[in-house]
């Protein structure tokens, strides 16, 4: 390695973070903006090296200065970029030696040491040590960027080799033609999802409150809310992935494999979902509301549209645009200045966006993936932004927490109120309108993922009770009676306004962790077997 070029191990370290990040993620972030953010992370470490440097040369113009420079920058990137793993690794060990108040004194302590036995140490032993870390985050760097490619190697290739996916990409048939009077003239389909909603009954079980204002609310426009709502799968990814496309997804246990951690093939399926290609089979322009972050409902091939939530460029809405990017934040000492990262607009936009699809005379598919009242919590009840923030890296069950869910939820609930009402008193044609949410809280087991066969049936009956309220005009509603789940709502619509040949799923619940297709089945009462 050239003398020159080993200076540069502290982007090495930073970019290993991003990099083993992602890998933990695996099918989940995009290649392009993994690329930006290992380059973002690449520059800024490089200037911090160029401005310590310029630094120490005011004080040390000998030869000393470049390998003191960039020991004192990779100073700088351990604790930017390391104090929170090295947290979490604590943490695994003892809760007391991980708890900032501890760890926060110790590390300083220690750095100070550091630093003035490197001030101390001559040319050749300052250039022994950019010899060894030179090597060693080289290493490093190669290591985890094995792992990221080994988790990605058929991310390109999965959707081709799935059984499930060629058996969804099979267009639709239309058996039997509805009634004219159903979908004549064509009626604009609305699908919002808002994330992380409970059921009516869930808000009262879990957060002590009566939700009845805003179902109450919802039943005198007309929506129809099924006794019983509830979600198939206990995380997202799935749980839209099954919505978006009417069908379980239990063969991707054989298509990817139990032991296969990538998200690859249901976000796959997610932004190639089978009810917008029908849709737009059926002469209909799919519009796309994307999340604020969640990178599965953020693009599709699919999209006639996608609607603009950021039209203007600000740096606390750049950091936190995708998954990737809130997960990079989280890992690095930004995770304690939530408040200037967080894009408090992007909802409120998305909703004056779709209050204006009523204006476009074609007909239209609009998706739009809400994530409330899931966390962050940054909004009160009254749809303000908190001066304090609660961050998904401080998640836990607490009243504090549960208050803060609710007023959140409480502020969506008066977001989509005024959404829904605005649509059917514009809307030429009364639309149909699905809002759900994906699953119910989780606050039972905020960790439930790191072992999902050992949960509790509370928390089996708090996080599949999902919300659904349905505007379905010329009778539709006639086929959301007793109990409903999420993988059988698209399928209903279709079939009932297009007489589409979409087989009816089984109601059944599955749920798994950090293995998302180990799946361990949920019977009614709760209980999980394989």
């Amino acid at each position: 390695m050239r003398r020159a070029a080993r200076l540069l191990y502290p982007i090495f370290f930073a970019i290993a973070l991003v990099l083993g990040t992602a890998a933990q993620g695996a099918g989940q972030y995009r290649a392009v903006g993994l690329a930006q953010v290992v380059t973002a992370v690449a520059v800024v470490t490089a200037v911090a090296l160029f401005l310590v440097l310029a630094l120490v040369r005011v004080t040390d113009r000998t030869d000393r200065a470049a390998p003191l420079a960039a020991a004192l920058t990779m100073v700088l990137v351990a604790w930017f970029f390391y104090y929170v793993p090295a947290q979490r690794a604590a943490q695994a060990i003892t809760w007391r030696l991980s708890r900032d108040a501890v760890l926060m004194p110790l590390g300083l302590i220690a750095t100070a040491a550091l630093l003035v036995w490197l001030w101390r140490q001559s040319r050749d032993r300052l250039a022994a040590v950019t010899g060894f870390m030179a090597r060693f985050g080289a290493l490093l760097l190669i290591v985890v960027a094995s792992r990221l490619a080994f988790s990605q190697h058929d991310t390109p290739t999965a959707p081709r080799r799935s059984l499930l996916v060629q058996q969804l990409a099979a267009p639709l048939r239309v058996s039997s033609p509805p009634p004219a009077g159903r979908n004549q003239p064509k009626r604009d389909i609305y699908l919002f999802v808002l994330d992380g909603h409970p059921s009516a009954r869930s808000s009262l079980e879990v957060l002590n409150f009566s939700d009845s204002s805003f179902t109450d609310s919802l039943r005198a426009l007309g929506f129809v809310i099924p006794r019983e709502m509830y979600s198939n799968y206990a995380q997202t990814i799935l749980s839209m992935a099954s919505l978006l496309n009417g069908s379980l997804l239990t063969q991707l246990a054989h298509d990817a494999g139990e032991k296969n951690p990538s998200f690859a093939l249901p976000a796959y399926m997610v932004e190639n979902n089978r009810s917008a290609r029908f849709l737009r089979s059926q002469g209909y322009k799919y519009v796309l509301f994307p999340s604020a972050w969640w990178s599965q409902s953020q693009h599709s091939p699919l999209a006639d549209s996608v609607f603009d939530a950021r039209p203007e460029f600000t740096l606390s809405n750049e950091l936190r645009r995708t998954l990737l990017r809130q997960a990079v934040l989280n890992s690095t000492l930004l995770r304690y200045r939530p408040a200037a990262a967080l894009d408090t607009l992007h909802e409120m936009r998305t909703m004056a966006g779709l209050r204006r699809m009523p204006a476009d005379s074609a007909p239209t598919f609009a998706y739009a993936h809400i994530l409330l009242p899931h966390l962050p919590y940054y909004l009160d009840a009254s749809c303000h932004a908190l001066a304090r923030p609660i961050m998904p890296s401080e998640e836990d069950s607490s009243a504090a927490q549960r208050a803060a869910r609710l007023a959140q939820m409480q502020c969506v609930d008066r977001m989509v109120l005024d959404l829904v009402t605005t649509l059917l008193r514009d809307s030429p044609t009364p639309p149909v309108i699905l809002v759900v949410g994906d699953h119910g809280t989780r606050f039972s087991s905020p960790h439930f993922v790191d072992h999902p066969e050992r949960q509790s049936t509370a928390f089996i009956r708090e996080r599949f009770a999902a919300f659904g309220a349905f505007y379905l005009p010329a009778g539709g509603d006639s086929a959301f009676v007793g109990r409903v789940s999420l993988v059988n709502v698209m399928g209903k619509v279709l079939r009932y306004y297009f007489g589409a040949d979409v087989p009816t799923s089984p109601d059944d619940m599955y749920i798994s962790g950090t293995l998302p297709f180990r799946y361990y089945r949920v019977d009614s009462t709760g209980y999980l077997t394989r």
